[in-house]
């Protein structure tokens, strides 16, 4: 009975002996994101005229290194970088006539973060990241019909900005290494609205998780973290 209640107390001091990563700790991490958005919506009209009906698809992909600095006991400020490429088809059905516009976007941004860690056990950690960012995007377009008009092209640069946050989960591979996946948990964003783009409303706001980081982060000065 007396080993049994010695086994019990210690398995629950290593369940409760969660790591930490303290304050004055560094971090460096290297994410790779992903995001795919499919929306449909139909216009229905009377009998006299027709329904038309809209189909978008939005697919990226996107390299962010961050670096970290941890101004309290599993709190850090972060800085880090943005590129992506950013893919939309958009295909319009009216009666028989199909518009079909097509964009292809490059972002390069910059970020400044907070993220805020939570470790359950000793090895794995719940996230909250909430961040700002700007963004200069450089925009090209094809728009077209199967109608016979003729193609048009072109080209915009602009920069938008963005306010969000993201829910994320970490594992402690070793005490110095840390892999992490997060997505967003709310976002909202600012673009000047422009003919060219074929933006007809700047701002948008979403709570519909779309894109998925996954990375590794390196962890320095950190001696104490696998204690409280």
């Amino acid at each position: 009975m007396k080993k049994t209640i010695i086994t019990a107390f210690t398995l629950l001091s290593v369940l409760m002996a969660n790591a930490q990563i303290n304050k004055g700790a560094k971090a460096l991490g290297f994410n790779l994101a992903a995001n795919y958005n499919l929306n449909k919506s139909s216009n229905e009209r009377n009998s006299n005229t027709s329904a038309t009906e809209t189909t978008r698809n939005t697919l990226g992909f996107a390299v962010q290194p961050v670096f970290e600095y941890f101004i309290g006991k599993n709190l850090s400020f972060g800085v880090g970088l943005n590129y992506g490429i950013n893919t939309i088809n958009e295909k319009t059905t009216l009666a028989s006539n199909t518009y079909d516009y097509n964009y292809n976007f490059k972002n390069y941004g910059l970020q400044v973060q907070f993220k805020k860690y939570w470790f359950a056990t000793n090895k794995v950690a719940f996230t909250f990241t909430p961040a700002i960012a700007a963004s200069y995007i450089e925009n090209s377009y094809v728009q077209s019909n199967n109608f016979g008009s003729p193609e048009y092209k072109g080209n915009s640069d602009y920069w938008a900005f963005s306010l969000g946050g993201n829910l994320g989960a970490a594992y402690l591979i070793k005490p110095n290494l840390m892999i992490e996946g997060q997505t967003n948990f709310f976002s909202y964003s600012h673009s000047p609205e422009t003919s060219n783009t074929n933006i007809t409303n700047n701002i948008a706001v979403s709570f519909i998780p779309t894109n998925l980081s996954l990375g590794l982060k390196f962890i320095f000065g950190n001696e104490t973290n696998n204690v409280n």
